[in-house]
């Protein structure tokens, strides 16, 4: 948790997550969220990789799909009704996994040459933890496109407009009305701005590592 950020947060009129994750579902963020102190709903989360597999669910002409991602997220893309495949999918499905190897590469190489479309939870490339950065999502994407020759054809998170649509719309708000509260400026405030949502930036320096 950002120092201050309860102090500050607990005089707001409401708050939204909107954040890239694609390696915890709603109902685990909120818990960690709860732990640390946010007084927040389940419905008031809005994560890449969640949002990416209910709108597979919703838009997949067979709910079929194959998924890149952890076994938490796998299994949640199974509770919420799409069927798992390697023969066909409808879709490609790439979350962030800690676990990607070169047997999953070359079967994402195979299912996009065969047809199947190319989603994606986030572009980007690395997110930061203490003391550093880790690969993201975007980093496999990455090694997927030069394997495939396929770029995504529909991407979830940040800087796209489908997540923030998506928080706004459950809140019932305006973008005008909010203020977009983030550490990066190619994702979180590029990406208000591109809905002319106000926006503000925290530096990664002012927290990473700090005492």
């Amino acid at each position: 948790m950002v120092p201050g950020v309860l102090d500050f947060v607990s005089d707001l009129h409401g708050i939204v997550i909107v954040s890239n994750n694609s390696t915890l579902t709603a109902n685990a963020f909120h818990a960690l969220a709860v732990a640390q102190g946010l007084r927040l709903r389940p419905q008031d989360i809005h994560l890449a990789g969640q949002a990416l597999i209910d709108e597979a669910v919703r838009r997949l002409p067979n709910r079929s799909a194959w998924v890149i991602g952890t076994a938490d997220m796998r299994a949640a893309a199974e509770t919420a009704g799409l069927r798992l495949t390697k023969q066909n999918p409808d879709a490609l499905l790439v979350l962030r996994d800690p676990g990607f190897d070169y047997d999953k590469l070359t079967l994402a190489a195979e299912l996009l040459r065969r047809g199947a479309a190319f989603w994606v939870s986030n572009m980007d490339d690395v997110h930061p933890v203490a003391g550093g950065f880790v690969p993201e999502t975007g980093a496999l994407v990455a090694a997927i496109h030069a394997a495939s020759g396929r770029r995504p054809d529909f991407v979830a998170g940040k800087p796209q407009p489908f997540l923030f649509r998506r928080a706004l719309d459950a809140a019932g708000a305006m973008a005008r009305e909010c203020l977009m509260i983030g550490d990066n400026p190619r994702t979180d405030i590029a990406g208000a701005r591109r809905l002319s949502l106000p926006a503000l930036y925290v530096g990664v320096e002012t927290w990473l590592g700090a005492e």
